[in-house]
């Protein structure tokens, strides 16, 4: 087991730490707000399962390091977590999808072709880096999380539960979106206020400025995935209108 220091910047390297990285399970987080116990479908089990052998080359980390130092995305509430959910799916790309598309918050959403797509991608990293070469990559993760909602209290207890000396990154992500799922009415609700602030603080008339506010507005309504098309009447007139499904309300 490598040695850790106070400093949580410190890396863990595939040198001085070889352990393997702990398997989510599933437990619930303790505190004001309570996540629901999810079960592991089996398909999931299967695609989670660890290989007997392990590939020999040394996973190197510059790439992924680059990725996380251009990250602008910091979660101070909740409408933050989609803005980094949706940054990190598109700078991860498919080597690195498999890191937290296969979990149980994210498992659900996939398609059967994703769902393989995803578990190939998974198989053939194993095959081509060393065991521990998976422990530094779940610790590049698990770190990345860290520090990207430091600055966002309720999540303080995820890595409290996920250490450093057991740092599983799809272990943090899966807690994280298990207290505060993509379609719970907090997000919405702080989405929806950042988009009507956006139109309120209009600072000017002209075309570029309108541009770029419904540009930040449609960013804002993009990261709602419950939203729905609904119809409504409006002076006799038959309207489709994006509302929130009472469902997530």
């Amino acid at each position: 087991m490598a040695c850790r220091h106070q400093d949580d910047d410190d890396e863990i390297t595939e040198t001085d730490y070889t352990a393997d990285t702990a398997t989510f399970v599933g437990s619930s987080l303790r505190g004001t707000r309570q996540v629901t116990p999810t079960s592991m479908p089996a398909d999931l089990l299967t695609a989670l399962a660890m290989p007997t052998t392990f590939g020999p080359k040394l996973f190197e980390i510059t790439a992924l390091h680059a990725v996380s130092a251009v990250c602008k995305v910091k979660v101070k509430d909740y409408g933050d977590l989609l803005l980094l959910r949706n940054w990190l799916f598109e700078e991860l790309g498919a080597p690195y999808m498999w890191t937290v598309m296969i979990s149980v918050v994210e498992w659900e959403h996939l398609t059967d072709d994703q769902k393989e797509l995803h578990h190939t991608m998974r198989e053939s990293w194993l095959s081509s880096y060393s065991k521990a070469s998976h422990t530094v990559l779940q610790h590049w993760l698990w770190r990345f999380l860290k520090k990207q909602t430091d600055s966002f209290a309720p999540l303080h207890k995820v890595f409290s539960k996920i250490k450093v000396d057991s740092p599983d990154g799809t272990s943090a992500w899966t807690e994280i979106f298990l207290l505060y799922p993509v379609t719970c009415a907090s997000i919405a609700h702080k989405l929806l206020a950042r988009g009507l602030k956006t139109c309120l603080g209009f600072k000017n008339d002209s075309m570029a400025s309108a541009l770029d506010n419904i540009t930040s507005v449609n960013s804002s309504a993009s990261q709602l995935s419950h939203v729905q098309l609904k119809t409504i009447r409006v002076g006799g007139r038959t309207d489709t209108a994006n509302c929130l499904s009472e469902n997530h309300l």
